[in-house]
């Protein structure tokens, strides 16, 4: 049947097959680790970025509760002010009313100007103040009002103080022309 050549030949094939079968192996066994940590390293880098994300949206969602504790509190201070700076229509009527419709500041009233120009004192704005300013803490109550013309309350502001403004204003009772400063000064003050 078979030469002993030919056996030799076929056990050599065999051989040859062996060991290229044997190195294939191998390298698919080394082809397969290595698969096998790029596998591993993939994974690995995905957990680490999950893990990164779910870090990132914890300091996100903390944020945004600090944010909204800090709006509310924003909130909560406006509504104080505000509450502070209003002053109700009745307070109004009883601060200008006790203040006899005058400028607590440079003295003119509907009356002083009807009395120098008949009709003038229809045309004059008078307004409420709050004393201590809002912004230095001052109270929207009776106590802390008072009945300003608009030149004087807009002098005044909330840096100013009534002594500071009468200082400083040239309009009021004393300053209309033809009107004596001297005398109209003594009556005002």
């Amino acid at each position: 049947m078979f030469g002993s050549t030919e056996v030799l030949v076929l056990f050599i094939v065999c051989i040859v097959l062996f060991i290229s079968n044997m190195f294939a192996w191998q390298e698919l066994r080394w082809t397969d680790r290595n698969n096998r940590d790029e596998r591993f390293r993939v994974f690995n880098s995905a957990q680490r970025a999950i893990e990164d994300a779910r870090k990132e949206e914890q300091a996100l969602a903390q944020r945004d509760r600090e944010e909204l504790e800090q709006f509310k509190q924003k909130d909560i201070e406006a509504k104080e002010l505000a509450q502070r700076r209003r002053v109700s229509p009745a307070q109004k009527d009883a601060v200008l009313r006790r203040d006899g419709y005058k400028c607590q500041i440079c003295g003119i009233s509907r009356e002083y100007l009807d009395e120098k120009f008949p009709g003038l004192g229809d045309y004059l704005r008078l307004e409420v103040d709050h004393i201590i300013p809002i912004a230095q803490g001052g109270k929207s109550d009776e106590s802390n009002l008072q009945c300003l013309c608009w030149r004087c309350n807009a002098a005044k502001g909330s840096t100013k103080s009534n002594n500071q403004v009468n200082s400083m204003r040239t309009w009021g009772a004393g300053h209309l022309p033809g009107v004596s400063k001297k005398k109209d000064r003594k009556s005002v003050v």
